[in-house]
């Protein structure tokens, strides 16, 4: 339940204010999750967010980039 908890509380961060997130490739932003070891990878195309990945900090970096098309 608080993975869950903490997981929409990140998401509610991401809309209220995209652009405050780090660049990681491109258009690709990353935001972290407070107390588990998780990002949420999201793309942000004029006013609409696309979230590409939600992973654990262990897996490799290169995985969520598979699952979009474009410059990546």
């Amino acid at each position: 339940e608080s993975f869950l908890a903490e997981m929409s509380q990140c998401i509610a961060e991401i809309e209220r204010e995209p652009l405050r997130f780090q660049r990681v490739r491109n258009d690709a932003r990353r935001a972290l999750l407070r107390r588990f070891p998780y990002a949420v990878l999201f793309i942000l195309d004029q006013n609409h967010i696309s979230i590409v990945a939600a992973m654990h900090m262990a897996r490799d970096p290169t995985t969520w980039r598979e699952r979009v098309t474009g410059d990546f």
